[in-house]
């Protein structure tokens, strides 16, 4: 199950052509270094160039395989 404060994308590559379509939700950020941060698009718009959804875990492999 997803968590509901997270953008969760499908795909491998950063979005750099639009603005996510919940901008307060917890993604992905690459800076204009070329740095991945954790944060919200509203608090960093300014100082990132691309965005990318959270990926998605597989808790019931994880539960299977005791992690």
């Amino acid at each position: 199950m997803s968590n509901p404060d997270a953008s969760v994308e499908t795909g491998n590559y950063w979005i750099y052509d639009r603005p996510p379509e919940n901008a307060s939700k917890k993604m992905l950020l690459l800076t204009q270094g070329k740095i991945a941060i954790l944060g919200d698009w509203n608090g960093h718009k300014h100082g990132c160039i691309a965005w990318h959804g959270l990926p998605d875990r597989d808790k019931k492999l994880e539960r299977k395989l005791g992690v």
